[in-house]
């Protein structure tokens, strides 16, 4: 017969768990303080609309996730780029599937288009 063990012999606490939710006020200063430091990104290479027309179609034909820069500054740094997959095309706009949902611009708004890097499973 199987003998069905408590939680309590397969786990040796040594009374560390209760110890892990728990910060430093130093260590919350610092996590906020590296929040608060404003990141600048830097600008990519400007494509011409036809090479940027020529990449899209590739990434949208491909089913790849790109990277895309749109020519948009605040405060002296670019947007974060745009990632995702390219879904389609309208006459004025081109539809991204992100992460977070569905984005659309004009081509004329884009500075840059990449293939993004793939992600190696085994690293």
């Amino acid at each position: 017969m199987i003998e069905i063990m408590e939680i309590e012999e397969l786990y040796d606490d040594r009374k560390m768990i209760k110890w892990m939710g728990f910060f430093l006020s130093e260590h919350n200063e610092q996590l906020s303080a590296e929040k608060r430091k404003p990141v600048i990104i830097e600008a990519k290479e400007e494509q011409s609309i036809e090479e940027i027309t020529k990449i899209l179609k590739m990434m949208w034909e491909k089913r790849l996730v790109c990277s895309i820069q749109l020519n948009f500054i605040d405060n002296g740094s670019y947007y974060p780029d745009i990632v995702g997959t390219i879904e389609g095309f309208t006459d004025e706009l081109i539809i991204v599937q992100t992460e977070e949902g569905i984005r659309s611009f004009s081509e004329s708004a884009i500075r840059n288009v990449q293939e993004n890097e793939r992600i190696k499973w085994f690293k």
